[in-house]
């Protein structure tokens, strides 16, 4: 009995004691700033909303939301020029739609491979033009010895702490696992959604992507769920019928105090009188807060922020590819409606500035969605001209430059960053001075990747 008693008397002074420390460390009045209302900065603010903080601030140099969600309107459909789908495994995306009522319905497509001798194929004929089918069941074998192996890595939130052969160009782990040809059929879909080159590209973006896409895949040809994704459904691409960015436009909404059109000059985190004060320059205006979440790229934070030297070393690993997304009205192209044709030829880094992707979103005619990876400081007349070279090897011709949308995309650290424990250094550094980051470059370039991470983060800090 006298055990007993003690026992429960432990547990209920721990229970009150932590009770009273939570309570102790939340206060729904602290002033939060979040620089970038793209879909970390928003996913950021809606969950501190969701914990019961009011005094919220988000700063965005834009005049719209969304970051590198942007929809844009043409001949009654909405285009994305930006993030293209929702899957059933983007399940911190799907609780914001939930959450405001947005439905999203499927996006029926036929994918192509364009290949050298200028015939299309579908992705399964593409890939039995290059392997047999001792090789590629070979490779699927591999490929779940691969997932055994390193799943947890994968699917984890954040890329800090993970198996060593992860920070290996995927080149180079492709052939060390012997997935070659499901690396070759995930290829044309990697670099058409500009995600650069396998030269270059760690194995651990590429495999956070292509991993579930490739279960995914499978599971849909044994009509079976997907369990790498945590999926109740057999899979499938979706869309917001108003736009990808309606979503969060309806989440800014609920911000207490959006400041669009405000670029942020600068960010001074100083100690007066004992306690931490950030202080925002944006338009020339400067306000004072208590805890700052930098969502914005981490390079642009080089430019406001006033970086330690680790923060600066840090920052400046970052890399990234200069994305070129054009809305075309091209004739002569012999696919059919709701086709998405990849360029196979183009799959190097050595072809760069060609076109990856050729994309008609919907049942309207001659409009297309195009995509080019383009080396930095090529002229726009260069482009331009390797566009309608690309348009014409398949079958068609340009006769209107709709709209053109360039991105600073793919935020990325290489191998020996990656060695050197970038992530690691990156995961020490949050609330550091009272400051978080977001972002794609702390997870991966995918709005669910970056929401998961801004999510997780905002729940285990605040």
């Amino acid at each position: 009995m006298f055990f007993r008693n003690l026992v429960f008397m432990l547990l209920a002074f721990l229970v009150t004691t932590n009770v009273a420390l939570a309570e102790a460390r939340f206060d729904s009045q602290e002033r939060i700033a979040i620089i970038g209302a793209g879909a970390s900065g928003l996913t950021s603010a809606f969950h501190l909303k969701q914990l019961g903080y009011e005094n919220i601030t988000v700063y965005e140099k834009e005049d719209r939301v969304g970051g590198k969600v942007y929809s844009y309107p043409h001949k009654n459909y909405v285009y994305e020029l930006g993030a293209f789908w929702v899957t059933d495994g983007s399940h911190t995306i799907m609780e914001l739609a939930d959450y405001y009522g947005i439905e999203p319905v499927s996006e029926e497509a036929d994918f192509f491979v364009l290949r050298d001798n200028g015939k299309t194929y579908n992705f399964e004929d593409n890939l039995l033009k290059n392997y047999n089918f001792f090789k590629i069941s070979w490779a699927l074998l591999n490929f779940e010895w691969v997932r055994g192996k390193f799943g947890s890595d994968i699917a984890k939130v954040g890329n800090d702490n993970i198996h060593s052969d992860l920070y290996l160009p995927f080149e180079t782990f492709i052939h060390k696992y012997h997935i070659e040809p499901l690396a070759y059929a995930f290829r044309p879909f990697w670099i058409g959604c500009g995600y650069g080159y396998y030269e270059t590209t760690p194995a651990i973006y590429v495999l956070k992507l292509m991993v579930p896409s490739i279960v995914d895949s499978l599971a849909q040809m044994f009509n079976k769920a997907n369990p790498f994704a945590g999926s109740e459904k057999n899979g499938g691409l979706l869309r917001f019928p108003n736009g990808y960015m309606g979503l969060f436009e309806r989440v800014a909404e609920d911000v207490p105090h959006l400041r669009l059109g405000s670029e942020v000059t600068r960010v001074e985190r100083v100690f007066e009188d004992g306690r931490l004060v950030i202080k925002v320059t944006a338009n020339g205006q400067t306000e004072e807060f208590d805890k700052l979440i930098v969502s914005a790229d981490l390079r642009a934070a080089l430019q406001f922020l006033d970086v330690t030297d680790e923060e600066e070393a840090l920052f400046s690993q970052v890399s990234s590819y200069n994305l070129h997304i054009k809305l075309v009205e091209a004739e002569g192209i012999d696919q059919p409606l709701d086709s998405m044709i990849w360029f196979d030829e183009y799959g190097t880094i050595d072809t760069m500035g060609h076109m990856m992707t050729l994309v008609n979103r919907a049942a309207v005619p001659n409009v297309w969605f195009t995509a080019q990876l383009i080396p930095w400081g090529t002229s726009s007349e260069e482009i331009d001209e390797w566009l309608i070279e690309d348009v014409s090897a398949a079958g068609g011709h340009v006769t209107d430059f709709v709209v053109e949308k360039p991105w600073d995309y793919f935020p990325y650290v290489g191998e020996e960053a990656l060695r050197d424990g970038f992530y690691e250094k990156m995961k020490d550094l949050q609330g550091e001075r009272g400051t978080y980051f977001v972002g794609g470059a702390l997870n991966f370039e995918t709005v669910e990747f970056t929401a998961v991470f801004a999510k997780d983060l905002v729940l285990s800090n605040f």
